[in-house]
């Protein structure tokens, strides 16, 4: 029989094994849910690793990758494994670490490090954002690791680089516009300007920028501005006057409102210099009206001229056959005289509407200036000084001499007028050279190479008004009977007509000095032509077929001939001029006939009768310009030419001259 105290030592022994047993087995289900609990963790810390969209790499100490997200792993695909490589390596195929890397400040600092560096060299990620974080020992504090957060910034930088790009691209408008542009902020103070706008306005950076629009010294300007202010356009054409009152300029400006969410933040200006552009607006209307008056001159001038030939030619005869002593002698001398002055007028209109017709040869200027010293000492009078100044070397021109010899009266005369009581009149000669330069800030001139001629006097002067009209046909400041105003007008015509230019400056009580470009010819010393003196011309015996359809005129020139001891066959049409040329038996001489005829111009008729009388010499005769034979009012060489109304004298001068030529 077994012992108690056995029994009872095997009933503590069960207890203690039932306890023990499930003492165990909590403690292998509180492992269990232990485990459990670290797989749900660290699958869900597993989750986050690879939910984030930024790539994590965890690293040892040394640099050595630990742990990376599949972020990772696909930016880096060509470089797969990353895990056991150091950073350098599996992130930039380098064999150091890079240079600006946070990760090695990190680990000095202990602290969150970040720094933007490039990216794989040949990826896609050209830059990335780097935060490295530090792992630390929770006893020590000592860093046992390094957690990296990259970020792919490359479209941020190349929106930035796209950014800057475009923000150069208006910094470089803004700045080379050819127009000024001006920003002002909702306070209506100037935050930004390019220097075409400090051009225009005259001012510099330091004082335009930060200047309050209300300060302008012009009101109507300022009124324009403010309307952006109430988000409102403004214009505004007219003069400005800048801040500091030293610059006048015509502008035109575009004032635009800047609006952001509904609120006006500021404005910008457009503007413009329209300076010379008024000038020029002014020149051309200018211009079409000297074109209009210049056309209407013409025309009046060529039937005034046939008049005054009728008028001149007759007196004459008269007056050859009149003894002196006659009552009515000096009568018709005033009316000879009245009529010379007549055609000079006519032939100033003539120069004004650029249709007289010109013989240009080569000249010396100097030479031809000099020529008429003495002759205009004795038009301005002993009280005013005159003095030539001639240029050395200097080129030649091709100019008709008779017009040198009116731009010289004309504006000594002028001169001599503007003087009150003594002064001084310079006549200057020289070469001169314009370039495009020059031609920029001087509308109407032309490069090239010229030889220029200068008047200045010393006289009154002009204001800007009498300036402005100084070339108009009539226009004059002289006393009603002392000035035709067409002195001014026909130097115009006659430098336009040379294919020159006018530079005119003066200031009241300043005189005035006119400079005159006349285009170089390429000539040497052997092109001048001298004119010898003038000799009294004598009749002749040669037969003449003179040709014109005004009948008044006809007659005259045929009696006017026949006294020089001509034979004339006298047609008032091309085609009775063509059969009494066929018809006639012996030998004609030379043709002279009015240029502009109905049937037939005076130029085909020559051609005509030259066709079957080839040794036939010609002289053409009008009152203006034909470009039958003249190209835009200038003679070809060998053209015998004699311009209406013309004297006896001259008649007889020019035919002997033409019957005479080779």
């Amino acid at each position: 029989m077994p012992d108690r105290n056995d029994e009872a030592e095997v009933r503590l022994g069960k207890a203690e094994y039932e306890k023990l047993a499930s003492e165990l087995d909590e403690a292998v289900s509180a492992r269990m849910r232990a485990e459990e609990a670290l797989r749900v963790s660290e699958q869900s810390l597993t989750n986050v690793f690879e939910s984030v969209r930024d790539g994590i790499s965890v690293l040892k100490p040394d640099l050595t990758v630990t742990h990376v997200n599949e972020i990772m792993n696909g930016w880096y695909q060509k470089n797969l494994p990353l895990e056991g490589k150091k950073c350098y390596k599996a992130f930039h195929n380098a064999d150091k670490p890079c240079s600006p890397c946070p990760t090695l400040r990190c680990l000095k600092s202990g602290r969150k490090e970040w720094n933007i560096i490039p990216g794989l060299p040949g990826s896609p990620i050209e830059w990335i954002e780097l935060f490295s974080y530090p792992v630390k020992d929770p006893n020590s504090d000592e860093v046992t690791g390094i957690v990296e957060f990259v970020r792919d910034i490359t479209e941020c930088k190349q929106a930035e680089a796209a950014l800057r790009a475009s923000e150069e691209k208006h910094r470089m408008f803004f700045e080379s516009a050819p127009i000024g542009i001006i920003h002002h902020n909702n306070r209506g103070i100037v935050t930004e300007s390019n220097d075409a706008a400090m051009l225009i306005f005259g001012s510099s950076r330091d004082i335009l920028i930060g200047l309050d629009i209300n300060e302008l010294p012009n009101k109507e300007f300022f009124k324009e501005i403010n309307k952006t202010l109430k988000g409102e356009h403004g214009h505004y054409e007219g003069v400005y006057t800048s801040h500091t009152g030293k610059k006048e300029a015509h502008i035109r400006a575009e004032w635009i409102p800047l609006i952001d969410d509904g609120q006006v933040t500021g404005g910008v200006g457009i503007i413009s210099d329209i300076t010379e552009q008024i000038k020029l607006q002014a020149q051309l209307q200018q211009a079409q009206k000297m074109e209009s008056v210049g056309r209407l001159a013409g025309g009046v001038a060529h039937d005034f001229n046939n008049m005054l030939s009728v008028i001149l030619g007759h007196t004459e005869i008269i007056l050859k056959q009149m003894d002196p002593a006659h009552p009515l002698h000096v009568s018709l001398t005033e009316i000879r005289m009245a009529a010379e002055r007549s055609a000079d007028l006519t032939r100033q209109l003539l120069a004004f509407a650029r249709k007289q017709t010109i013989a240009p040869r080569l000249l010396d200027l100097n030479e031809t200036v000099d020529g008429m010293i003495k002759m205009l000492r004795r038009l301005i009078g002993e009280g005013i000084d005159l003095t030539f100044l001639p240029g050395t070397d200097l080129w030649w021109v091709k100019v008709d001499p008779v017009q040198i010899d009116q731009i010289l009266a004309n504006l000594c005369v002028n001169a001599r007028d503007a003087i009150k009581g003594v002064g001084r009149i310079t006549i200057q000669t020289k070469n001169d050279t314009i370039d495009a330069a020059c031609c920029a800030g001087h509308p109407g001139f032309v490069p090239g190479e010229y030889v220029l001629l200068t008047i200045s006097d010393t006289g009154c002067g002009m204001d800007k008004q009498t300036m402005s009209r100084l070339f108009e046909p009539f226009f004059t400041t002289k006393d009603i009977g002392k000035g035709t105003g067409l002195g001014l007008a026909t130097l115009y015509g006659i430098v336009k007509q040379n294919d020159g230019f006018i530079y005119v400056y003066s200031e009241p009580e300043m005189g005035t000095t006119f400079r005159i470009y006349l285009p170089r010819h390429a000539a040497g010393n052997n092109g001048i032509q001298k004119e010898g003196s003038a000799e009294p011309a004598g009749g002749g015996h040669e037969t003449i077929l003179l040709v014109e359809d005004e009948i008044s005129i006809l007659q005259l020139i045929t009696i006017m001939l026949e006294h020089e001891g001509y034979t004339v066959m006298a047609a008032a049409t091309p085609g009775k001029a063509i059969s009494l040329a066929k018809a006639h038996p012996g030998e004609i001489d030379l043709l002279m006939t009015d240029v502009v005829m109905p049937e037939m111009n005076g130029g085909d008729l020559a051609r005509n009768l030259l066709s079957f009388n080839p040794n036939l010499k010609c002289l053409f005769m009008s009152g203006y310009t034909a470009n039958v034979i003249a190209h835009h009012g200038v003679l070809e060489e060998g053209v015998q030419f004699i311009h209406k109304p013309f004297r006896n004298e001259d008649l007889a001068a020019k035919v002997r001259e033409a019957l005479d030529s080779e």
